[in-house]
């Protein structure tokens, strides 16, 4: 069951691959969806109220809410209400607060928030046999099985937009500043250092222990025991989409699903990403004081004397040219200049010497590829450093020398002589 933003309540059918829409519920934007009961789904929709849709018949009837703050904040005060089922006789609401609404009596009482919130909308985060996990923009929060308090766990003090529960107990978070690794029972946060990527999006993780991370544009996937981040594109299945914080679903049949302003991801848990292509990288061009130079198939390069700027641009062959990459140019063996760019722009030109300039991109699955000399480049030095400028400056100083030497010597013997 999927709620869409302007389009109402949708069904997948993953047998058959097939989409339902509901009239009863078009053109309705769905903040969010949740299970109700055997037969009916509650479904909060903005600037309007909180219906309760009939799984069979697609009518929808709307929840009875004893509370005239909740029905205020969501027809009149623009605010979201995001919903989850937290048993058969309460569901919850989260806004800038939480409430327990009872179904048989309509009834909504206050849950307590330890220290309070940042006055921004609550999330559901996950269930555990702790109990429910809950965060606002910058905390973590546990609500236990029979209590009215969340309890605040962990307060990472960076903009969370989205996290999941891996199956053996580790908190992924995806944040402005990329993805966090926490241990909620000693409350410790790590960042997993990546230059693929900075704000996370929406993240999942699956059951084979693939932790999959959406952006504003790509689809990436971290593996926890190689400690490295694989990257989607349009030949994989994944075309660029900007994946949004709460449509995310591990499936009973353990499939994922990820939701973008462009449609709904898939991916199957069969999905294998150990078999990498090779990306090949040639040299496009030199560009010499904005001049392009095209080198064919020579290996090497002369800059000519008193050349002021230079830039290297390399393509990569490979099945998905679209792909996103970022490059490592290496001067030497242990030196190198890294960049989303293929192309290397040099703000001044290196010492003298000759340089056996070599590249390596990411691949798919997040690894570095070999890296591949693409030229030999020989920066000459400057003409003032040149044989024969040096011997002119030489015998010019010689000259000077010997001038002055000598007409010292002309005075001292012009003042014996009076």
């Amino acid at each position: 069951w999927i709620g869409t933003d302007g389009e109402g309540v949708n069904c997948f059918n993953p047998n058959k691959n097939e989409f339902t829409h509901f009239k009863s519920t078009l053109k309705n934007k769905v903040v969010s969806i949740a299970g109700y009961s055997e037969s009916e789904l509650a479904i909060s929709v903005y600037s309007d109220r909180i219906w309760l849709f009939n799984k069979r018949t697609g009518l929808i009837r709307p929840l009875p809410i004893k509370d005239p703050d909740i029905n205020y904040n969501i027809r009149y005060a623009g605010r979201s209400i995001n919903l989850y089922d937290e048993n058969k006789d309460n569901l919850l609401l989260l806004g800038r607060n939480v409430k327990r609404y009872n179904k048989s009596t309509g009834e909504c009482t206050y849950l307590n928030i330890e220290g309070g919130t940042e006055k921004r909308n609550l999330f559901f985060l996950g269930k555990t046999a702790e109990g429910i996990w809950i965060h606002d923009a910058y905390s973590i929060y546990l609500l236990q099985q029979g209590e009215d308090t969340l309890k605040k766990v962990l307060d990472l003090g960076v903009l969370i937009n989205s996290g999941d529960f891996g199956r053996d107990g580790t908190l992924w978070l995806a944040t402005k500043n990329g993805v966090y690794k926490c241990n909620t029972l000693s409350k410790e946060a790590n960042l997993i250092e990546t230059h693929l990527f900075t704000n996370a999006t929406s993240i999942i993780c699956d059951n084979n222990s693939r932790v999959w991370v959406g952006t504003d544009d790509a689809l990436y996937a971290y593996l926890p025991e190689a400690d490295r981040f694989a990257i989607f594109g349009h030949s994989d299945g994944a075309s660029s989409n900007e994946y949004l914080p709460k449509p995310r679903l591990l499936s009973n049949r353990n499939e994922v699903y990820l939701g973008g302003i462009k449609g709904l991801l898939y991916i199957d848990e069969s999905y294998s990403i150990d078999s990498v292509e090779k990306p090949l990288i040639k040299l496009d061009e030199i560009e010499v004081d904005h001049k392009s130079i095209k080198l064919g198939k020579k290996t090497s390069f002369r800059l000519p004397a008193g050349s002021k700027t230079l830039s290297l641009s390399v393509n990569v062959h490979e099945k998905d040219i679209f792909r996103q990459k970022r490059f490592r140019f290496y001067l030497s063996s242990n030196s190198y200049i890294e960049s989303v760019s293929p192309t290397l722009r040099f703000p001044q030109l290196p010492s003298p010497g000759t340089y056996p300039i070599m590249v390596s991109c990411t691949k798919r699955n997040g690894e570095w590829s070999t890296p591949t000399e693409i030229i030999a480049l020989t920066i000459p030095q400057p003409w003032y450093f040149s044989w024969w400028f040096i011997l002119i400056i030489c015998m010019s100083a010689a000259g000077i020398a010997a001038g002055t030497y000598l007409s010292q010597k002309r005075r001292k013997e012009n003042q014996i002589k009076l």
